[in-house]
């Protein structure tokens, strides 16, 4: 059977919904630039032909993955045979059917059969520690999956087409340090803007706002931030603290903010419409994120910065990278709520107006047809020293 796409994609973790939509939009940049590409109908979910003009291909033969346990072993064990089985009758239907592949996240439970395939093929690079810090899986997790993350990264390795999408600069260093040559690695901004978008700091609330908004998973230190807001006290300011988070968390939430009418809680998940009146009503977007064992890019973060709205975040990485080269917020010592008060303060004081060249300059580096265009040429540029 000859080659009839340049790259097929798919996400091949089922539990990661939400990552299906930057399979899309990889797909739409790679088409863009004249690739002939398909997204692969994995699991037999989507009905349609196309979406958003890219074709689907269905498979053969369908499936049913068993539900995955994190606490019960037989449960993973079903999960990872199951997985195995059934992603070896996948590669064999289209290994013949493109000279690339997209196969979605790298993380700890993916199938070791993708990585048997003699052809390039690509998966986002989240995060670094997904490669290593095993001793620290194995507190978190089962010996299973501690073996079977250990046995993917080898099999990874030592094919030398197998590649990685990475979000910057610092994510690309930190698997070139892990033994991966830079050849395998190709830089793709997470997100990017497909129509200009203005600052419209008129419509700001006419008293200071800041806003923490998105799933506020504990690691977001929501605490931090209100008693660092309460420090500053900054005459008329507000605090606005956006998004779903568990039960256990909510309880620690609400303690803290101790019915302070500055602050506003929306407990919910937002309609598209109600997320971005957040974002037009605020002055600055908070961060307080636990720093982790490797660098991740933060979506809530670029998101920011699209609709014009200068941050206030940790000095590390990659927020440090991104405020110290393009001057869009301002820095704060880590869990150091003196330091993250007297940001805030800083803040003001600039007021949102002052950052706004600053963030039109880096908007002009993430438009789509720049980022399409960079990631084709990466991709021809390193498949030519294979």
């Amino acid at each position: 059977m000859s080659e009839l796409y340049d790259f097929i994609l798919f996400e091949n973790f089922h539990q990661a919904q939400n990552h299906k939509i930057d399979l899309v939009l990889i797909a739409r940049m790679l088409q863009s630039q004249g690739q002939k590409v398909a997204i692969l109908n994995i699991y037999g979910e989507d009905n349609s032909k196309e979406i958003d003009g890219i074709e689907i291909i269905n498979l053969p033969f369908k499936a049913t993955p068993p539900q995955y346990h994190k606490i019960k072993l037989i449960g993973k064990i079903e999960f990872l045979i199951w997985q195995r089985r059934y992603f070896k009758k996948v590669i064999k239907y289209i290994a013949p059917l493109a000279k690339n592949f997209y196969f979605g996240s790298y993380h700890v439970q993916m199938p070791t059969e993708l990585f048997k395939i003699k052809k390039p093929c690509f998966y986002w690079g989240l995060r670094s520690s997904r490669m290593t810090n095993f001793a620290r899986m194995f507190k978190k997790q089962d010996f299973i999956n501690v073996l079977h993350a250990i046995k993917q990264r080898n099999l990874f390795i030592k094919n030398p087409k197998q590649c990685l999408f990475v979000s910057n600069e610092i994510i690309e260093k930190e698997f070139e340090n892990l033994g991966i040559n830079a050849n395998r690695l190709v830089i793709r901004e997470e997100r990017c803007i497909e129509q200009n978008t203005r600052c419209n700091a008129d419509k700001c609330s006419p008293r200071p706002l800041f806003l923490v908004i998105g799933q506020l998973r504990k690691q977001k230190n929501l605490p931090i931030t209100i008693e660092a807001f309460k420090l500053a006290n900054i005459p008329d300011a507000k605090l606005c603290l956006i998004g779903r988070s568990q039960d256990k968390y909510e309880k620690e939430i609400t303690a803290t903010i101790n019915n302070d009418d500055r602050i506003e809680r929306n407990n919910s998940f937002l309609e598209y419409d109600d997320f971005l009146n957040y974002y037009t009503n605020a002055h600055f977007v908070l961060f307080a994120d636990e720093q982790g064992d490797s660098c991740i890019t933060n979506g809530t973060f670029t998101e920011a910065l699209i609709q014009h709205r200068p941050v206030v975040a940790p000095d590390y990485n990659p927020y440090s990278y991104y405020i110290n080269k393009y001057g869009l917020g301002i820095l704060y010592k880590p869990k150091d709520i003196d330091s993250y008060a007297n940001a805030m303060k800083q803040a003001v004081e600039f007021g949102v107006e002052y950052f706004q060249e600053n963030i039109e300059k880096f908007l002009k580096g993430i438009t789509f047809e720049r980022v399409a265009n960079k990631l084709v040429e990466d991709i021809k540029e390193k498949m030519s020293k294979f």
